[in-house]
């Protein structure tokens, strides 16, 4: 088991802040509440907890843990009735290294954030010639993604020959950007959150 201090969730949140700037995003927003990316992704925030829960998701659909197993990813979930969001995500031993943990946060952040541009018809490349205050990611999106394909009853108990199978779209840029540009002519983009202040 891989054991990190306590203060180690620190850190990974600051760079999954700089790794969220660097694919586009300036904030996430909740129901219209824009939330900046140091909130988002605080221990507390409603950002890191959904990533934690879709990168162990993910560790179980890859055939890396059993579907019962715990402490497989060096970082969890604990409810937290203090927390804003009722969730904190914080540091555990881990069966894996938190280099790989982050890879696995890293490819959850990235389909969070392109769902959030899908939502509003944007492609990364549309979306990067935004001005900055106004990428704002929206939340809904990936929190329903996860209710209805990654965190379900039929997706914890996949027998390990179907896993390949019932493997969930995945998105990154470059399948985001390939998407989009067949959309044709159809529909327009959706007008995006304006961040209040960026200061």
């Amino acid at each position: 088991m891989y054991t990190y201090s306590p203060d180690s969730f620190e850190k990974l949140s600051e760079l999954l802040v700089e790794r969220a700037r660097s694919l586009g995003a300036s904030g996430f927003s909740i129901h219209n509440e824009v939330i900046s990316l140091e909130t988002s992704m605080d221990s507390c925030g409603p950002v890191t907890w959904a990533l934690v829960l879709h990168a162990d998701a993910m560790t179980r659909l890859a055939g890396i843990a059993p579907p019962n197993a715990t402490n497989i990813l060096p970082v969890t979930c604990v409810v937290n009735p203090a927390a804003p969001f009722g969730n904190e995500a914080i540091s555990q031993p881990g069966a894996l290294a938190m280099s790989v943990a982050l890879n696995w946060l890293d490819s959850a952040l990235e389909h969070a954030i392109c769902l959030g541009m899908h939502a509003y018809n944007y492609s990364p490349a549309e979306w990067l010639n935004l001005p900055e205050a106004q990428r704002v990611v929206p939340l809904e999106p990936y929190i329903t993604d996860l209710q209805e394909n990654w965190i379900t009853e039929s997706t914890d108990n996949v027998a390990p020959n179907q896993l390949v199978d019932a493997w969930p779209q995945l998105y990154d840029h470059d399948r985001l950007e390939a998407i989009m540009s067949n959309r044709g002519t159809l529909g327009t983009s959706s007008r995006a959150l304006n961040f209040p202040s960026l200061r």
